[in-house]
């Protein structure tokens, strides 16, 4: 396949993933977006974020989309969200798969998450923490990607940028941040140079910081302060809503109820998924795969409440 004819196709999927997602443009927000709307519009009127009004327990990273969709629209607007993060996955795992496998993969993985990421059944449509923050994780992933086959400390250190901010829109989307390290020790370890890889991973470290140090600034200049803040995006759902806190059954039992609906919409990558796994570990590169696999695997467990929406971290 020529590149030029698998960009097409790349595009392709990005049409008809924008065309699945259009159609769900005017069904009503669920609790989550309306919800993170209703936060965003009264942060807007000047009440303070995480103050006693204006409380949620997501990072000002997501309450920061949501503020820019609003500014275009109403409840459309944060549909429209959604579509864009969901083009940025398509074509950040375009990406990912082109390097890894070549141009036929990334054809076939762009179709295969523009036809499953819209899926109604795991609210793949809505603009949750979960498509937001996985594809931010996603781009991150791809960026570093292109720095392992054309290395430039400049991108290492945005692909790192972007890993970063990918916690500060859902708390469960650090696996951007764990890949991008795989990759730069499986860079080192390809080159047998650890010194240089030791280097790459400051540089990398050094651009994962740069947004926590904005939104720790941000937070310190706002009422109720970096406690605050801390308490809401960590303290409250490890006390009260996480796999750490309340009844372990009563978890087990949601995370039992909410397989049923992955199944209907996304069964069939589960199928796809081992015969990748063994695929990738023919061609020697299963490492960073199984890292991202695992990392997103935690991200889900760590959740609790096991909402439907919690298996798009997954795809």
């Amino acid at each position: 396949m020529t590149i030029r004819r698998a960009w097409l196709w790349i595009a392709g999927a990005v049409v008809a993933d924008s065309i699945l997602r259009l159609r769900f443009l005017n069904v009503p927000l669920n609790v989550d977006e309306a919800g993170f709307g209703a936060v965003t519009r009264t942060w807007a009127r000047g009440f303070a974020l995480y103050g006693d009004v204006a409380w949620v327990d997501r990072p000002q990273g997501l309450l920061g989309l949501y503020r820019v969709a609003l500014m275009f629209g109403d409840e459309w607007a944060i549909r429209m969200l959604a579509l864009i993060a969901g083009i940025a996955l398509v074509l950040a795992l375009a990406v990912i798969a082109w390097t890894l496998g070549g141009s036929r993969a990334a054809v076939i993985t762009a179709w295969l998450m523009a036809v499953i990421g819209p899926a109604p059944h795991i609210e793949g449509f809505t603009a949750n923490g979960e498509l937001l923050g996985g594809a931010v994780s996603a781009v991150a992933i791809a960026i570093a990607f292109r720095w392992s086959v054309w290395p430039r400390a400049w991108l290492l250190l945005v692909a790192g940028v972007v890993a970063g901010f990918a916690p500060l829109i859902k708390q469960s989307a650090f696996d951007g941040v764990l890949v991008v390290g795989a990759i730069v020790l499986v860079v080192a370890y390809r080159e047998r140079d650890w010194v240089l890889g030791f280097g790459r991973l400051i540089v990398l470290a050094i651009g994962i910081a740069i947004p926590w140090v904005l939104a720790i600034v941000a937070a310190a200049f706002a009422s109720p302060g970096v406690s605050g803040w801390w308490y809401a995006i960590y303290g409250y759902r490890s006390q009260t809503e996480s796999l750490f806190s309340g009844d372990i059954g009563f978890r087990l039992n949601l995370f039992v109820n909410s397989i049923p609906w992955m199944l209907v919409d996304a069964g069939l990558l589960i199928a796809l998924g081992v015969l990748g796994l063994i695929a990738m570990r023919r061609e020697r590169c299963l490492f960073v795969p199984l890292v991202w696999l695992g990392a997103c695997s935690l991200g889900f467990l760590i959740g609790g409440l096991y909402h439907p929406h919690y298996w798009v971290q997954l795809l």
